[in-house]
């Protein structure tokens, strides 16, 4: 038997080197070779209009939605990780990296989808990988689509002072405003809107089981991705309700939705979502993303008429937001700012953080996407706060339609599924619409509907009015615009 004389440690560890550097040699031609750029599909004119209003794009052409949604149409676990848009940089920036009309940044600030994948020259620090790719390889160094070279923080430097990215004061400037009471004072001096609103689907959007085990309306059969016991937010109350759990100290929007008028799971088209970049801050009155603090639970007073500690302290009239008093456009802002799909000014949560009632939520609020059957008339993709005022008015009047109102995408909480095939969408009458949530009222004589023309839910159960004779929005037999 001849015996083997161990190596040395270091010295095995050498050979293991050497040899996995003469693999990955012979190896890396085949990684790239063949290789192709993933926007290689750029190239084909037919495809402009997948980004972009015209064809062939001129300098200036408008995109069919803004730049950071078309991004992230792909790249959407890179986003989360990526640097803040919609930020207005000091004057000075490098003219090479383009801003957008607004003058803030976009993706394509620092990249360009149509630049060329490699490069000779390498334009980041490099790992091994990395090198032997440009060294062994025709294609050349990965660009990852950049303006220009940032192996020394170059690109980076463009905009931020070298002492101050070394300090690390590099956070985005928010703003919140603390002056918050939650609703409970408001119902000394409102207390017949306080008690409808309480009954409101905004009051209970958001539940806490534990609080409220009957909240949780969901049957479970032990095929869910989740046990009821998981669940530790319920959202909704209307037509649907999804479930808020924890994932591994993280909490997510869980893929089933339960349909509360016909008690069934629903789970093919959506996939788990972070509660608080995507949901948190139009479920929570007051919220701070930053601090993952929160003023009430729900859709309370404040997140309607604004901050109410001075009003409340003062009982003064301007010491409060009214809607009713606002200009048209701030009035709907309101809605809007969550009942339609967007970002806010960092790109990082998916609604319109630091806006309060009566500012200009254009300024709070980007990325707006059509929702399910909107058209030219009613979308431009222009990134206006009045095309995001038309998407709003086109989902209100959708609100009596027979299609459930559904959570379908992320990016738009209350999107609509389209009526394919049906070109003559028949509105609900006032009472349908009723006992779509009251069902169990149908049968019942006493609630047995006459046939005369003029009768309906409305006709016995009469809305709360404003001082104009209107129906109240605090009131949830609220007739949405009839």
């Amino acid at each position: 038997m001849i015996l083997m004389k161990p190596l040395g440690f270091s010295k095995g560890v050498e050979l293991i080197r050497s040899g996995a550097l003469i693999f990955l040699i012979i190896l890396a031609p085949a990684i790239t070779e063949g290789a192709q750029s993933p926007h290689a599909f750029m190239d084909d004119p037919s495809r402009c209009l997948s980004c972009h209003n015209t064809k062939p794009v001129q300098s200036g052409g408008l995109f069919i939605k803004d730049i950071v949604s078309l991004c992230r149409d792909c790249h959407l676990v890179a986003h989360r990780m990526s640097h803040p848009v919609d930020i207005r940089p000091q004057e000075g920036a490098d003219p090479r990296l383009p801003l957008d009309h607004e003058g803030t940044i976009t993706c394509s600030t620092c990249h360009d989808p149509h630049s060329d994948p490699s490069s000779v020259t390498p334009y980041v620090n490099r790992g091994l990988m990395e090198r032997l790719k440009g060294m062994f390889s025709s294609a050349g160094y990965n660009t990852y689509f950049l303006r220009m070279s940032n192996t020394e923080g170059q690109l980076c430097f463009s905009c931020h002072i070298r002492e101050e990215v070394d300090r690390g004061h590099l956070e985005v400037p928010t703003e919140f405003e603390r002056n918050y009471t939650g609703s409970k004072p408001c119902k000394r001096c409102h207390e017949d809107i306080f008690l409808e609103w309480k009954k409101t689907s905004h009051a209970r959007t958001l539940q806490d089981p534990r609080e409220n085990p009957q909240a949780l309306a969901a049957v479970f059969s032990g095929n869910e991705s989740f046990k009821r016991e998981d669940v530790e937010i319920v959202i909704g109350v209307h037509w649907t309700q999804r479930y808020v759990v924890n994932r591994g100290g993280e909490l997510k929007i869980a893929r089933g939705v339960w349909s509360l008028s016909d008690s069934t799971w629903t789970r093919s088209f959506w996939r788990e979502q972070l509660w608080k970049e995507y949901c948190a801050g139009c479920h929570l009155t007051g919220y701070d993303p930053y601090e993952d603090a929160y003023v009430e639970k729900g859709v309370g007073c404040e997140m309607c008429h604004g901050p109410g500690a001075n009003h409340v302290r003062s009982g003064k009239r301007g010491d409060i937001v009214n809607p009713a008093l606002l200009e048209k456009r701030l009035a709907g802002s309101i809605c809007a700012s969550c009942h339609t799909s967007g970002h806010d000014r960092t790109g990082q949560f998916r609604y319109p953080v630091g806006y309060l009632p009566g500012q200009d939520l254009g300024q709070y609020y980007r990325g707006l996407l059509p929702h399910v059957g909107q058209g030219d008339d009613t979308f431009k993709g222009d990134g206006t706060l009045e095309d995001r005022l038309r998407s709003f008015a086109f989902w209100l009047g959708q609100l009596f339609r027979p299609s459930r109102i559904l959570c379908k995408q992320c990016k738009s909480l209350h999107i609509l599924l389209a009526d394919e095939g049906d070109a003559d969408v028949v509105d609900l009458t006032l009472a349908q619409y009723c006992l779509s949530c009251h069902e169990e009222l149908h049968e019942n004589p006493e609630h047995k509907l006459t046939s005369g023309k003029d009768v309906d839910c409305h006709s016995c159960h009469t809305p709360l009015t404003d001082r104009l004779g209107r129906p109240s929005i605090h009131d949830h037999k609220y007739e949405f615009g009839r």
